[in-house]
């Protein structure tokens, strides 16, 4: 019998499952056919969530709590330590900081073929971390990306070669999104205390600047004279909720705007949306926007990074400019005026989530891709 595909997974850690590498990787790392590929994490250091989890799968911790500090050498040596026991064939590597330390850890201890992730577009990207990246740049046998926004920035930016790089989008557990029906969606509302005759305008993010939250509530000022039946559910925590709320409130539109917090569990809230946005000006592949699609709802997005390639601007949803200020207000104008084409757009977003983006489909594209590198075929 074939031995299975021994493959270090490289993170600084994982401090919650609801961040978007962080989900993925779960995932993938869960749902392996063991048969077929051995995954081990290697995390820098153990997080608050990490301490009260029972994994499927073998964890190290590195106890490397700053990248260019004294643990880095211990913390190569202990990878090294445990390669030997093991012989892994692939590491993979995830974040800017495991890209760095995952890639020169598992090329010093000639581990055989290293993928470095790229799962976003690059905007925390500094200069000192970007001439390391360009350097590390030989020693990286592959890219992979969730995006060909993220292959471009990569490309653009680190200057690395376009034919290392191999996209395979995010999947999500979409069987969750069929307990969606009417009567999940009453009970949320009552709990938020909006009326079955409300319209309700949703999104899920982080709450920070590089999601651009303030359009939707400016949106929601310049709606309400036109459209008095308008709610907007904004999902998530951050930095910028105490700005977000002050403007609201400048603007007239706190009786609007409900802000319940990070949910563990989205799928109640998105039973609640009839129109899902996606206002960010940066945008690898979205999590967020799989689940819209999953979900049957119309959406507005902006035009950026991965949102191009999941949604067909008329046909699955709506792509505005992003330097466009009036773009989310009239994509809305328009979903809000034809309910027809709206429902049509999301029967065509939820067959295209389910037809590209599961987490079936994301598992088996990533064991054809390690095997492949296994066999040679890259």
């Amino acid at each position: 019998m074939t031995q299975p595909i021994k493959i270090a997974y490289f993170i600084d850690t994982i401090a919650a499952p609801t961040g978007g590498t962080e989900k993925q990787l779960l995932y993938l790392l869960d749902g392996l056919n063991r048969d077929k590929i051995s995954p081990h994490l290697f995390c820098f250091y153990q997080s608050e969530w990490m301490k009260n989890q029972t994994f499927s799968f073998p964890v190290t911790y590195l106890n490397l709590h700053r990248l260019f500090g004294p643990d880095f050498y211990k913390a190569y040596k202990q990878f090294k330590q445990v390669h030997k026991t093991e012989q892994f064939d692939i590491a993979q590597t995830f974040f800017r900081d495991g890209n760095i330390f995952g890639t020169a850890a598992a090329h010093w201890a000639k581990v055989d073929k290293i993928i470095s992730s790229r799962r976003n577009v690059g905007y925390w990207h500094d200069r000192l971390h970007l001439t390391i990246l360009r350097k590390l740049e030989k020693w990286t046998s592959y890219y992979l990306s969730n995006s060909q926004a993220a292959v471009d920035m990569t490309i653009d930016t680190e200057l690395a070669d376009p034919k290392k790089f191999k996209i395979i989008y995010n999947g999500l557990d979409l069987d969750r999104f069929k307990q969606i029906d009417q009567t999940t969606k009453k009970n949320q509302r009552e709990k938020w205390n909006i009326s079955n005759d409300d319209i309700v305008i949703g999104t899920v993010a982080n709450l920070r600047p590089v999601k651009r939250i303030d359009t939707i509530i400016h949106c929601a000022a310049s709606l309400k004279k036109d459209y008095p039946q308008l709610k907007f559910v904004i999902i998530g925590e951050g930095g910028d909720r105490s700005q977000l709320e002050a403007l609201a409130k400048k603007q007239g539109v706190d009786d609007r705007i409900i802000m319940p917090g990070s949910l563990d569990d989205v799928v109640p809230a998105l039973a609640v949306f009839d129109i899902a946005v996606l206002p960010s000006s940066n945008e690898s592949f979205s999590n967020s926007l799989i689940e819209y699609m999953a979900a049957k709802l119309p959406i507005a997005a902006t035009k950026v990074g991965g949102n191009n390639e999941a949604i067909d601007h008329n046909q699955n949803g709506l792509l505005y400019d992003l330097d466009d200020s009036n773009g989310l207000r009239d994509a809305l104008k328009l979903l809000l005026d034809n309910k027809d084409k709206a429902d049509k757009m999301a029967e065509n977003a939820c067959r295209k989530a389910h037809d590209s983006y599961s987490i079936k489909i994301m598992i088996e594209n990533h064991e054809k891709f390690y095997n492949s590198i296994s066999a040679g075929a890259l």
